[in-house]
C-alpha cells in the first residue's frame, strides 16, 4: 500500500532525477579548467581543507566546497576530493549530490569506506524514489543501483567492526527493492549478531531499528502474526508511535479493528498530528460503524492536509454513508476545487456531485476508499530518537 500522497507523482519525477544525475556527473568527467589554482599539491589541498574543518565545517563551507571543487580539477583521481564533496552535499541534504559524489568516490577506490558512502547513499536515494513514486519508476530508474549497493556492502561487510550497519543497509536494499526474502535473512542476521554482542562483548546496540524491519519484511511476505510479534517486542521496550502505528495497520490487514483502534489512538498520544494515524482509526471506526467518529477523524485530517483531494473525498463519502448529504455536497464542491478542471478526479466529483444534487440514494464508489498508508522502513537514528 502506498499513502495517498505518494501514489500520484509521475514517471516524469524519475526522468529529472535521472537528468540531474547525468549533468552532476558531466560536470565531473568534464571540469572547466579556467580557475587558477592555489595550491601546488593535493596534500596541500588536504591540509587546509581540514585545518577549516577544524576551525568549523559549517561556518567554512562554501570555502571547503570551493577548495574540494578546484582540487578535482587538478586532481581528479583522488578520491578523497570526491568524498568532501559527498560530505558537503550531505550538510546540504542534497541526495542527488551524495549519491553522484560517493559513487564517484568510490569507483576510484573501492574501499571499505567508499563501499559503505555508496551503499548508505544508495539506499537513502532508493527510498526517496520510491516513497515519491510508482514502482514502475524504481524498476525503471532506481533499480540500476541495486547491484552496486549489493556490491558495496559485500566490501563493506569485510569489515567486522561495521557489519552490524553493513548488513542493516543491504536489508534495506533488498526490501525497498522487494525482495523481501533477502531481507528476511539479514534481518534475522542482524537481530542474532546484535544480541550475541551485548551477550558476550558488555556492548548496548539497540535491536530495535532489526525488530522494525523484520516486522515489515513479515507483513510483506503475508506472515502478520510473526510482525505483530516483533513489534510487540517494540512496543514494550519503550514508547516508539511508529511501531505502534505499523501495528495498527497490520491488525487493520487482519479485520481487528477494535485493535488497531487502539494502537492508533496510543500513537496519536504520544506524537499528536500525524495524518496516518487519524486515516487508520478513522477508516477502521467506518468498517465498525461509527460513523461519527470516523467523521471527525476525516474532519482532522482535512486540517492536517487541507490540499489533499483524496481525503476530502472519503470524507465527502463518509458523510453520505451517515446520511449527511448536505454537508457532503459542500464538502465535495471544496473538493473539486483542489483539482485541475477536466481531470479524471474532477470528472468523478462532478458525478459526485450530480448524484447528490439529484437525490439518488447511491454514489459513484471509489475503489481505494478504504487504503491505509504503507508502513516505511526507518533508520537506526530515527528509531532511536523516536523513544520518549
Amino acid at each position: 500500500m502506498q499513502y495517498h500522497f505518494c501514489i500520484k507523482m509521475s514517471y516524469l519525477l524519475g526522468v529529472v532525477m535521472l537528468v540531474n544525475v547525468c549533468a552532476t556527473a558531466q560536470t565531473l568527467d568534464n571540469p572547466s579548467q579556467e580557475h587558477r589554482h592555489a595550491f601546488s599539491s593535493a596534500e596541500e589541498y588536504r591540509d587546509r581543507i581540514e585545518a577549516l574543518e577544524a576551525l568549523g565545517t559549517t561556518d567554512n563551507l562554501d570555502e571547503i566546497e570551493r577548495l574540494s571543487d578546484e582540487a578535482i580539477q587538478q586532481y581528479p583521481r583522488d578520491d578523497y576530493f570526491y568524498r568532501q564533496k559527498m560530505f558537503i552535499c550531505f550538510l546540504r541534504e542534497d541526495t542527488i549530490g551524495i549519491l553522484v559524489y560517493s559513487e564517484k568516490a568510490y569507483d576510484l577506490n573501492p574501499n571499505c569506506k567508499n563501499a559503505s558512502n555508496f551503499a548508505q547513499s544508495i539506499a537513502k536515494f532508493a527510498r526517496i524514489a520510491h516513497d515519491q513514486s510508482d514502482q514502475s519508476n524504481i524498476d525503471v530508474f532506481a533499480r540500476q543501483y541495486y547491484n552496486k549497493g549489493l556490491e558495496c556492502t559485500a566490501i563493506w561487510l569485510q569489515s567486522e567492526e561495521e557489519r552490524l550497519e553493513a548488513l542493516s543497509i543491504r536489508g534495506l536494499l533488498h526490501h525497498t527493492f522487494r525482495e523481501y526474502e533477502l531481507a528476511l535473512t539479514d534481518f534475522n542476521d542482524l537481530i542474532q549478531l546484535a544480541e550475541l554482542r551485548n551477550s558476550t562483548n558488555s556492548e548496548n546496540v539497540s535491536t530495535v531499528p532489526y525488530y522494525y524491519h523484520r516486522a515489515l519484511t513479515y507483513q510483506q511476505l503475508g506472515e502478520l502474526d510473526a510482525a505483530i510479534d516483533d513489534l510487540r517486542v517494540i512496543i514494550e521496550s519503550g514508547s516508539f508511535p511508529s511501531a505502534l502505528r505499523a501495528r495498527a495497520v497490520i491488525y487493520y490487514e487482519k479485520k481487528a479493528y477494535q485493535q488497531a483502534i487502539t494502537d492508533s489512538t496510543q500513537a496519536v498520544q504520544l506524537s499528536s498530528f500525524k495524518p496516518e494515524d487519524y486515516e487508520v482509526r478513522g477508516t477502521c471506526y467506518r468498517m465498525l460503524g461509527d460513523y461519527n467518529k470516523a467523521i471527525a477523524d476525516f474532519q482532522m485530517l482535512t486540517k492536517l492536509l487541507p490540499e489533499d483531494f483524496s481525503i476530502h473525498l472519503k470524507l465527502a463519502i463518509l458523510l453520505v454513508e451517515d446520511g449527511r448529504r448536505d454537508e457532503a455536497y459542500a464538502v465535495a464542491m471544496h473538493t473539486r476545487s483542489l483539482v485541475s478542471e477536466g481531470s479524471s478526479e474532477y470528472k468523478y466529483v462532478d458525478m459526485f456531485l450530480v448524484c447528490l444534487a439529484s437525490k439518488e440514494s447511491t454514489v459513484p464508489s471509489v475503489s481505494s476508499s478504504n487504503a491505509l498508508p504503507e508502513t516505511q522502513p526507518y533508520t537506526s537514528e530515527s528509531l532511536a530518537t523516536e523513544s520518549e
